[in-house]
């Protein structure tokens, strides 16, 4: 950033998500439920009669959830775990594991103690609680089909609300405090940049609706975001001053780009004419995640429909909006470049490599 003056550097949001995860495993509330959780898995799946009644019990279901991560896999293991609580309490009483000699030892007896403990559950019931919004974030920055710059901030929040009311009783206010204090720390510490709260006031469908309830205090750091990127990314003082003239009416929707009923009627969602099928792709988003209340992809059509009449603001939203938060992606070609590039296998012509990773990847 020093020594190119328009550039920016922003750390992997699902690298930090993940770090939260690890940091909210690790509490002493939640570290014990997570190793009996495992102990559980483990055993099931290194006994194989024990594994096909597991499956029988479950309808063919698995217990483990593989992820993207390694501490998001434990949590979606506990969300599969606690969907087949039943499933698990009834093969442990069942015919199957009482004939069983496996039933006698003493890991059988423990893991048998684990699915029946009423402690246990409850405390796989609030890891759930607790991770159940992250992972939501976790998805969607780590998704390779949409840039999901625009989405982060406001997610970040909604997850954090969630989090508040998951814990809101009395009895749970210190576990509370201690997951928010490891959310705040790692989010100040890697993802406080001014490019997600430009990004977001660029977001029409997040940027409206917090002027229309008058939160001027958020609507005021996230333009102080959008000038801060400004200043930096855009050299020229004149075209710097028309984005910015621009971004005004854009953010009171007046004069003649803004003002115009179809841009303000379709601020959160594109007309079915004009955009049929990202309305499909917004109402699957909104279907499998109750925190997503605006797609990013609609978003970027939303500057392509009715921006043109500010064309320098359009540009510079396009260019903001499309921006990708995680590095997740690249990680992934780089694991598939290396498993084609080895080093018996190293003399493969430039072009064929790229067309052997492209296609592996993809």
């Amino acid at each position: 950033m020093d020594r190119i003056p328009t550039l920016f550097w922003s750390p992997c949001a699902a690298h930090c998500l993940d770090l939260m995860l690890e940091d909210i495993g690790n509490l002493k509330e939640f570290k014990k439920p997570i190793a009996r959780a495992r102990r559980v898995t483990t055993f099931i799946y290194r006994h194989g009669r024990i594994l096909a009644a597991m499956r029988e019990k479950t309808g063919g279901a698995d217990l483990v959830r593989p992820a993207a991560t390694r501490f998001a896999t434990s949590f979606l293991t506990l969300k599969s775990l606690y969907k087949h609580k039943d499933a698990l309490k009834a093969l442990f009483a069942s015919t199957a594991w009482t004939d069983n000699r496996l039933s006698k030892t003493s890991a059988g007896l423990d893991v048998y103690n684990i699915v029946f403990s009423t402690q246990f559950w409850n405390s796989v019931e609030d890891c759930l609680r607790a991770s159940g919004p992250l992972l939501i974030v976790l998805r969607v920055v780590d998704g390779d089909e949409r840039p999901a710059m625009p989405e982060v901030q406001a997610l970040m929040k909604c997850a954090k609300e969630k989090i508040n009311q998951s814990f809101a009783v009395q009895s749970k206010k210190t576990l509370l405090k201690k997951i928010i204090t490891i959310i705040e720390r790692r989010w100040e510490k890697q993802m406080d940049h001014p490019l997600y709260g430009a990004a977001m006031y660029l977001n029409p469908g997040k940027l409206h609706p917090l002027i229309r309830n008058d939160d001027d205090a958020t609507v005021g750091q996230l333009r102080g975001c959008f000038l801060d990127v400004l200043a930096r990314m855009v050299d020229d003082e004149e075209t710097r001053d028309k984005i910015n003239s621009q971004a005004m009416d854009y953010e009171f929707l007046r004069g003649a780009a803004f003002s115009n009923k179809m841009a303000k009627d379709n601020l959160q969602t594109m007309t079915p004419r004009k955009c049929l099928w990202l309305l499909l792709v917004y109402y699957l988003l909104v279907v499998a995640s109750s925190l997503l209340n605006c797609c990013d992809v609609i978003a970027v059509e939303w500057w392509r429909s009715y921006g043109g009449r500010a064309i320098e603001l359009q540009r510079f939203a396009r260019r903001l909006v499309s921006l990708c938060a995680s590095s997740s992606g690249c990680e992934r070609n780089w694991s598939t470049f290396e498993f084609i590039h080895t080093k018996k296998r190293n003399r493969l012509l430039h072009k064929r490599l790229n067309s052997i990773v492209f296609i592996s990847y993809n």
